[in-house]
């Protein structure tokens, strides 16, 4: 529907949009958790011991070293969550104003599935403004404020049994810029932590943050070419935290619209430690992806 403005034209409004049940939220952010040609790879786990974390965007990752769910379970530190998950119980209600698009909504909490165990809910606001459009330019910015009530779990001392439940707040932004055959995108989001007793916070650095950026270009019809810097700056308990920077290439072959072939290498820029953040210098992958 359109509404007057003044007497300089219509201010186009649509919406508002709900949805409910496992939704993804951050499909209308400006860097979606979902859009990704980089593929997340798997971290390696040997003897129920992780050696090494998941390779996944460290904009969007829980950041905190000795995380739990509000079930007990821990968190591995480059898990997508809260707000930048793949898929979450919650309602979230969307509506354009103009080039303005608003996004309010509510979620279980950190990776609690559809039982909720502290039966609060995780608030969160979203705002977009899309500009261009026109001269093959075009491209958004997004501001995000997370709000995660009782939505994870700390030990009170570190590798005890006994646990606290805590406040998440998420907040950030991301871009993402479109000319002709060139796409770029990135988020730089933080994290703290809110209201650890004084013993805890002596031992738990209860701030983070992780910025990532990544740009695509269309070579050809079927060749796709990626980049991609990851930084984090993790929180959690001292003495376990590392700090993390990835740089990641990739070429993509494309043989039908859904269904390509890839070679891809990230390379570790900072240190390289037994840590599970750190502990490599190199991934190659090769692989297979189809589109369905």
């Amino acid at each position: 529907m359109a509404h007057p403005q003044g007497g300089m034209g219509k201010l186009m409004v649509m919406g508002p949009m709900v949805m409910a049940g496992k939704i993804d939220p951050s499909t209308n952010f400006s860097y979606p958790t979902n859009r990704q040609y980089l593929l997340n790879v798997p971290g390696r786990v040997v003897s129920d011991q992780i050696e090494r974390f998941s390779l996944n965007p460290y904009a969007f990752s829980s950041k905190f070293f000795g995380m739990k769910t509000g079930e007990g379970a821990p968190v591995e530190v480059t898990k997508e969550a809260l707000y930048n998950t793949k898929g979450d119980f919650g309602i979230d209600v969307h509506a354009m104003v103009g080039n303005f698009m608003f996004q309010f909504g509510l979620l279980q909490g950190l990776s609690t599935g559809p039982v909720d165990v502290n039966q609060k809910k995780d608030p969160y606001l979203m705002a977009r403004m899309n500009f261009g459009g026109e001269k093959y330019l075009s491209g958004s910015f997004s501001g995000l404020v997370y709000w995660g009530e009782d939505t994870g779990r700390v030990s009170r001392t570190e590798g005890a049994s006994d646990t606290i439940l805590i406040d998440w707040l998420r907040y950030g932004v991301a871009g993402n810029i479109k000319y002709r055959l060139l796409d770029v995108y990135g988020a730089f989001i933080w994290d703290k932590i809110q209201d650890l007793p004084g013993g805890t916070g002596i031992l738990f650095d209860d701030t983070a943050f992780g910025f990532t950026v990544e740009g695509d270009y269309l070579a050809s019809d079927q060749l796709l070419l990626s980049v991609r810097y990851d930084q984090l700056n993790a929180g959690g308990f001292i003495s376990q935290k590392a700090h993390g920077r990835v740089f990641s290439l990739q070429a993509r072959f494309y043989v039908r619209d859904d269904f390509s072939l890839y070679v891809r290498d990230s390379v570790n820029l900072g240190k390289v430690s037994s840590n599970a953040l750190q502990n490599f210098r190199n991934l190659m992958a090769l692989g297979v992806d189809f589109d369905f």
